[in-house]
C-alpha cells in the first residue's frame, strides 16, 4: 500500500526519532511510543497539513501494519483501552498500526526511506 506523510521539514529517511520536534506533535509526544504519522490519501486529512512544504509517499505491505479498528489479536480488551499498553505491544511485532478517528490513520514505528518526496511552494495549498 502507498501512505503519504506530510511535513516542514526536508528528510532523507521519514523516522520517528523525530516525533514531538513540530508543533503538529508536540502534545503527543509524551506518549512513550515515538512515531510518525501518514494518510492513505495524497491530500491532507487535517487542517494543519493543508500548507506543508513536502508531501512524501512510502511503500508498505499491509501484513506490517496492525489494523486496531478490527483488532484480530483483542488488544484493546486485553490491555483495558491502554494506548501506551497497546502500542508497547505492536512495536515489537509490528511496523505500525492503522486506526480511525473521523478519518484512516496510520502510525509508524520504524524509519522508512521515502517513496516519492514532492516539494510545494511556500504558503501554497496541497491540490
Amino acid at each position: 500500500m502507498r501512505l503519504y506523510h506530510f511535513s516542514n521539514s526536508d528528510f532523507n529517511v521519514l523516522k520517528p526519532d523525530f516525533f514531538g520536534n513540530n508543533s503538529f506533535t508536540k502534545n503527543d509526544a509524551l506518549f512513550p511510543c515515538k512515531r510518525f504519522f501518514c494518510y492513505d490519501t495524497a491530500t491532507p486529512k487535517e487542517n494543519c497539513f493543508n500548507f506543508a512544504n513536502f508531501r512524501y509517499s512510502i511503500k508498505i505491505k499491509d501484513k506490517y501494519i496492525y489494523n486496531l479498528d478490527r483488532d484480530v489479536l483483542g488488544l484493546k480488551e486485553k490491555f483495558s483501552f491502554d494506548i501506551n499498553r497497546i502500542l508497547n505491544f505492536l512495536t515489537k511485532r509490528y511496523h505500525g498500526v492503522e486506526y480511525t478517528t473521523s478519518f484512516k490513520t496510520y502510525a509508524l514505528f520504524r524509519p522508512y526511506r521515502y517513496f516519492t518526496k514532492e516539494a510545494l511552494t511556500c504558503g501554497i495549498k496541497w491540490q
